[in-house]
C-alpha cells in the first residue's frame, strides 16, 4: 500500500509542476516576445531603414516565431513529459520552444525583409 501511495505522490507532484510550468511560460511568452521586439526594430531603425518596414517585418517575424515556438515547444514537452521524464520534459519542450521560435523569428524577420525589396 505505501509503495502506491509514493507512487501516487510521485505522479501528482510532477503533475503540478507540469501545470505550474505551463503556466509560466504561457504568461511569459508573450510579454518576451513584445520585449525581444522592440530592440530589433531599433536596431533595423538605427541602420538606415523605414520605421514602418521596420515594425513590419518584425512584427511579423515575432508572431511567426512565437506561434511556432508555442506548438513545437508543446508539442515535443507534451510528448518527453509524458513518455520520458514529467516535469523535466516540460522544462525541455519550455528550452526547445524557444530556440525555435527565435530561430523562425530572425528567419521570418529577414526573409521579409528581403522580400519588400
Amino acid at each position: 500500500m505505501a509503495d502506491s501511495t509514493g507512487g501516487l505522490l510521485a505522479s501528482a507532484a510532477a503533475a503540478t509542476g507540469d501545470d505550474l510550468a505551463s503556466g509560466i511560460a504561457r504568461r511569459i511568452g508573450p510579454v518576451g516576445a513584445v520585449l525581444g521586439t522592440i530592440p530589433a526594430i531599433a536596431n533595423d531603425i538605427d541602420g538606415g531603414m523605414d520605421p514602418t518596414k521596420a515594425v513590419i517585418t518584425e512584427g511579423v517575424g515575432t508572431a511567426a516565431g512565437f506561434a511556432t515556438g508555442t506548438y513545437l515547444g508543446k508539442l515535443i514537452g507534451g510528448g518527453i513529459g509524458t513518455f520520458v521524464a514529467p516535469g523535466v520534459g516540460t522544462a525541455v519542450g519550455i528550452g526547445a520552444g524557444a530556440v525555435i521560435g527565435g530561430g523562425t523569428t530572425w528567419f521570418i524577420s529577414k526573409a521579409t525583409q528581403y522580400l519588400w525589396r
